[in-house]
């Protein structure tokens, strides 16, 4: 769980950022012109594609069908 709700706010982190920068509204003043938007925006994509390519179980019903799951792998 600790992990999801890592990945969750990296998502949330990223995707504000890239929301400010794309409307003008504030930036890291470490970089020139639209470099810091690139390194911005595959920032985002890339946490994006971590985020959900992992499982994220939220809801009790999800994370008691990974137990499930997890029982069901060790038995084999």
């Amino acid at each position: 769980m600790r992990e999801t709700i890592i990945r969750l706010v990296a998502l949330v982190i990223v995707l504000a950022n890239q929301i400010c920068v794309s409307k003008g509204w504030w930036g890291f003043e470490i970089a020139e012109d639209q470099t810091y938007e690139l390194v911005s925006m595959m920032a985002t994509i890339i946490v994006s594609a971590w985020t959900f390519w992992k499982n994220n179980s939220f809801s009790k019903n999800a994370k008691l069908a990974d137990k499930y799951l997890t029982q069901l792998k060790e038995k084999k």
